[in-house]
């Protein structure tokens, strides 16, 4: 049986394409995140949107920025250039899993490769599918140096995906390796830095203090006492001096 797409299920699905083509041209989203050696660091959002999506929805900036603060990022930036509003949002973490929401998942764990050299592995997994296709681009700076990635080498830390419309199960992943230094020898080199400090503050004292004294007293020849650089005889024993 032939099935024939009546008048107002053609028109439903036309809108439908329509507003998935508006939506993905209107919102374009740039993500950095820096992550430190354990774990912690920051995270930069930047949203624009374009003026179709008001015309949609005029409370889209005021229901994303709402979204963002609620979800602990803060508004660090708005402005309006070129006929589009862009929203930039801030957020630090002490665990990248505290980026974690009902769309995506974060990983990062790291481990010694050996006796001064640490690996890292980074991974994000889309559990939900948006909505609406969206352009997105995603950014990661991992210490250490970029050894293994499905995204794309911006620089020896960084890697980078484009993402546009990711759906549900998508998975990216960067891995690194780093030079570390202990602890132990951190406070080592430390401790001798302010020893020989010490010891060169107490040379250039005692070198600068020498002439001062030699310049200020004279000793007598016959019994040995010091007396003032300007006396003619020895206080002591009288014997003349110069």
């Amino acid at each position: 049986m032939k099935y024939v797409l009546k008048g107002n299920h053609f028109i439903k699905l036309a809108l439908i394409i329509l507003i998935s083509f508006i939506l993905t041209s209107c919102i374009e989203v740039k993500h950095k995140i820096n992550i430190n050696e354990d774990g912690s660091g920051d995270t930069k959002l930047e949203v624009t949107l374009s003026k179709e999506i008001f015309s949609l929805d005029p409370k889209a900036g005021s229901e994303i920025k709402n979204d963002l603060k609620k979800e602990g990022w803060k508004i660090v930036k708005e402005e309006e250039k070129a006929s589009k509003y862009v929203i930039v949002a801030e957020r630090k973490f002490k665990n990248i899993s505290e980026l974690n929401d009902d769309t995506v998942q974060y990983a990062f764990f790291s481990q010694k490769k050996g006796f001064l050299t640490n690996s890292y592995f980074f991974e994000i997994e889309f559990i939900k599918t948006p909505e609406f296709p969206i352009s997105y681009e995603l950014i990661i700076e991992m210490p250490g140096n970029i050894e293994e990635t499905n995204g794309i080498k911006v620089s020896s830390s960084e890697v980078k995906w484009d993402l546009e419309g990711f759906s549900r199960g998508t998975k990216l992943f960067a891995k690194s390796s780093g030079f570390v230094i202990p602890t132990f020898v951190l406070l080592m080199v430390f401790s001798i830095l302010i020893i020989l400090f010490f010891i060169g503050i107490m040379i250039i004292i005692k070198r600068t203090s020498k002439p001062a004294i030699s310049q200020q007293i004279i000793f007598c020849t016959q019994c040995g006492k010091p007396n003032p650089v300007d006396a003619f005889f020895c206080t002591n024993c009288g014997e003349k001096l110069k």
